[in-house]
């Protein structure tokens, strides 16, 4: 499934985690996370330079070396105000937190990396399917809100009823895919 969207949403196309467990089932319609709220996002593109040091000049010559783009920073609100919208909230926090971990255990895939996800949002000229990984995930439980109760896999949960969370993604573009393309572009 190829999800294009005017949202941002960070998805699994593999189906490697939301289709393994029912603690994502929330999730399934889209594949991943689609966040509710409009998220803050911090991305930086970098053009990195060596300053040469000429003799007999006043000033040093930037020699291109490379570019990159960094970290792309997204902090989201998620809500909770009845016990569907707390179910999401726990798959989202479960899908997020092993989207950091590598395959382990009995998993055909033991030994390998965390997945690749996809990031899709605001229109195929801001973030257009863009492959990342997810380097960190935090989130806190704040003690000034209510909490809520639901359902998960049979087990009472409770979850705040709001809660912000953030995510550090790093662009994982192919070598094959960028030097088909030239530039890749976030």
């Amino acid at each position: 499934m190829l999800f294009r969207s005017d949202r941002v949403i960070i998805y699994d196309q593999t189906g490697r985690f939301i289709g393994q467990s029912n603690i994502f089932a929330p999730l399934k319609n889209v594949g991943g996370v689609l966040f509710p709220y409009t998220p803050t996002i911090q991305v930086t593109h970098k053009a990195n330079y060596d300053m040469m040091h000429l003799t007999h000049t006043n000033y040093v010559t930037p020699a291109f070396q490379y570019s990159s783009v960094e970290n792309i920073s997204i902090t989201g609100m998620f809500t909770a105000n009845y016990p569907a919208e707390g179910e999401f909230i726990v798959a989202m926090m479960h899908f997020f937190k092993t989207a950091t971990k590598m395959f382990y255990g009995k998993d055909q895939l033991a030994g390998t990396p965390p997945p690749i996800l996809f990031l899709d949002g605001y229109g195929p000229y801001t973030f257009d399917h863009v492959p990342v990984v997810v380097t960190s995930f935090d989130y806190t439980l704040p003690n000034d809100v209510d909490y809520i109760s639901c359902s998960v896999l049979g087990e009472r949960q409770k979850v705040p009823t709001t809660l912000q969370v953030s995510i550090n993604l790093v662009p994982t573009y192919s070598r094959n895919k960028t030097s088909k393309i030239g530039r890749a572009h976030v």
